[in-house]
């Protein structure tokens, strides 16, 4: 699966995309529409929502 993001993304011209790439911007996105923040905690899977907002949140 991680070889088939690499090569679509390079098909497509995009620059570089890894899982994380997408887990992080998935992250501020939900944060951003001000998603709860004890949730996107829990689906990153986090120990903790101050782990998750003080990556995300400045």
């Amino acid at each position: 699966m991680h070889k088939q993001l690499l090569y679509d993304s390079k098909l497509a011209g995009m620059k570089r995309t890894r899982f994380h790439d997408l887990r992080h911007t998935h992250a501020t996105i939900m944060l951003e529409i001000r998603e709860n923040s004890k949730m996107v905690s829990e689906r990153l899977g986090h120990s903790n929502v101050s782990i998750t907002l003080d990556k995300y949140v400045m």
